[in-house]
């Protein structure tokens, strides 16, 4: 029956206790042999089975090892990831800071130039205004001495008491008609003069402001209201 149902060592345990019981027996070649056979196919079967154990054990521990690498690999590969992400994003924040930097110098630079170029500019007119001015007075005094001297010439040619015979002549005729054309042109490049000469003089002050405190705006705007408008400075 054990035998039927593969228990081969209650088998051979049965057979073993035969043998011992009766040693005299008549199939006793017989029964030590199959007590042989069984012993080594029982020692077969432990030795498959270890064996299998043993490359089941192997293949686990394979297994294992695959996987405790796969794991490393990938720790390796969310390393490497986490650290490329981070330097992309440190080159990112460089970036950013440079171009921030360079952003902040260029509004500092126009900052600093702007008021600095308006000051000049500012400078520039204020010369140009004060050279035209001066010019146009220079002017409008050549004119009035020209005109004072051909009043004078027609008063004191036109004195009866010491030119008798006096006559109206050509060149009196043009002087008493160029000196008010005369007189006139002086006064209007003197007031011109004096106009371009206030004006340079307030452009040229406040370039120098300007220059000096470069935070401060010079700027030209015009002025509307409903009365009229009107251009107006703004410092």
């Amino acid at each position: 029956c054990h035998d039927k149902l593969g228990q081969r060592d209650k088998v051979a345990a049965y057979l073993r206790r035969y043998l011992k019981d009766k040693p005299q027996a008549d199939d006793r070649e017989a029964v030590a042999a199959w007590l042989s056979h069984l012993d080594k196919a029982i020692a077969d079967e432990r030795a498959a089975a270890a064996r299998t154990a043993a490359e089941r054990a192997a293949g686990d521990r394979a297994a294992a090892e695959r996987a405790a690498a796969a794991e490393r690999a990938a720790a390796r590969a969310a390393t490497e990831r986490a650290a490329t992400e981070r330097a992309a994003a440190e080159r990112a924040a460089a970036e950013r800071a440079a171009q921030q930097r360079a952003a902040a110098e260029a509004a500092a630079r126009r900052r600093t130039s702007e008021p600095a170029a308006a000051g000049a500019g500012l400078r520039r007119l204020g010369y140009a205004g004060l050279g035209t001015g001066a010019g146009l007075i220079i002017g409008g005094t050549i004119l009035a001495v020209v005109a004072q001297r051909s009043a004078s010439n027609l008063q004191d040619r036109t004195n009866v008491a010491r030119y008798p015979d006096a006559a109206f002549t050509h060149d009196l005729q043009t002087d008493y008609q160029n000196g008010p054309r005369y007189a006139s042109a002086a006064l209007g490049l003197a007031i011109g003069g004096g106009v371009l000469v206030a004006a340079g003089a307030l452009s040229l002050y406040y370039g120098r402001r300007a220059r000096r405190a470069p935070e401060r705006r010079v700027s030209l705007a015009p002025l509307l209201s409903p009365a009229g408008a009107a251009l107006g400075w703004s410092f």
